[in-house]
């Protein structure tokens, strides 16, 4: 008879695996023109004329972020916590349909939606993840293992340590 405990190592190992080659912990230092993971990449944001709007760029892509109207902004573009979210949405969809893919799994399709809100002076997001195309019920059980470690998920749940250098500009 299996071991549930045995087969899960295994499961880990598998999933540990997959991680490691798409997100590698030790990943060369590479320039930034050519860096091809996040934590590879500079994030550059600038305030823009218009008060709270601010230009963000990485690597060649942009885009804009703004308060909402009700914060004094113009509501123009993402708001911080917007941009947390897309970025824990995109890691989870990304990371299950490397999972699927690996398996084979074909018509395999996620969907992510996100909610932060303040539950007693504490942040907290509620994910709601779809999918469609798992072929059994155990592969579901391991896409519900799957989605608490994604790189993004285990980043925000232990916190990040920023260090931080603010000086005058030039």
């Amino acid at each position: 008879m299996p071991n549930p405990d045995e087969d899960k190592t295994h499961a880990d190992a598998e999933l540990d695996e997959a991680l490691e080659e798409t997100f590698p912990a030790s990943d060369p230092i590479a320039p930034m023109e050519t860096a091809h993971h996040a934590h590879g990449r500079v994030v550059r944001a600038e305030q823009a004329p218009t008060p709270y709007r601010v230009n963000i760029g990485v690597s060649g892509h942009s885009l804009l972020a703004d308060e909402p109207v009700a914060n004094g902004g113009e509501d123009a573009g993402f708001g911080p916590f917007d941009l947390v979210l897309a970025g824990l949405a995109a890691c989870t969809a990304m990371t299950l349909r490397m999972y699927a893919e690996r398996k084979g799994w074909t018509g395999f399709d996620v969907s992510v939606q996100l909610r932060h809100h303040m539950t007693g002076g504490h942040h907290s997001i509620d994910r709601h993840v779809e999918v469609r195309g798992v072929p059994d019920a155990g592969g579901l059980d391991r896409l519900r293992d799957i989605v608490e470690r994604t790189p993004v998920t285990l980043a925000l749940k232990s916190g990040f340590a920023i260090a931080t250098k603010l000086g005058e500009a030039d």
